[in-house]
């Protein structure tokens, strides 16, 4: 663990602890089936309107099983629940952390590797786990960056995709 910065605000480096002690563990939880609709609605709201998205004949004439969802379906979705409720957000929507909500959590990058295509039908688990945790310097203060691994998988543990996200914390 990097040494923490005197001046570092209370909430910030309790987040650094808790998240540093996580390191290496993984949870692994359910997402649900995949299911027709879901890919369709997905499809639609990002303009591609590839047929293998939206009708399941075109998508087994082009060698699939069943509607195909696009590569970046699982990505997109942050939360699969309903979502935190109005109180648990920021003015600007995003969600707060620590004491009293005094982080705030912004997306910093993600990479992904998709190894096969999620189709309608599938039954989805994600396994997450902290990846790494850099401290480090800005103009208003520490910002941590925090890399955490999603493995999106099926029941027996084979690979649908994985993405490393990248998060920045700050007072």
């Amino acid at each position: 663990m990097a040494n923490l910065s005197p001046d570092m605000p209370g909430a910030l480096a309790d987040y650094y602890r808790t998240a540093s002690a996580q390191i290496g563990e993984r949870t692994r939880h359910h997402i649900g089936v995949i299911d027709e609709r879901l890919i369709r609605r997905y499809a639609m709201a990002i303009g591609d309107m590839d047929p293998i998205y939206h009708d399941a004949d075109a998508a087994r004439a082009a060698g699939y099983d069943a509607l195909v969802a696009p590569p970046n379906l699982l990505a997109a979705v942050v939360d699969w629940g309903a979502g935190k409720p109005e109180s648990e957000l920021g003015p600007d929507g995003t969600s707060r952390q620590g004491s009293a909500g005094a982080l705030r959590v912004m997306g910093a990058g993600e990479e992904m590797e998709v190894f096969r295509p999620v189709t309608a039908g599938a039954d989805v688990y994600e396994e997450v786990g902290i990846d790494t945790i850099e401290l480090k310097q800005g103009k208003s203060g520490p910002l941590l960056f925090v890399t955490s691994v999603h493995d999106f998988i099926d029941g027996s543990g084979a690979p649908y995709s994985r993405n490393r996200r990248t998060v920045m914390v700050r007072p």
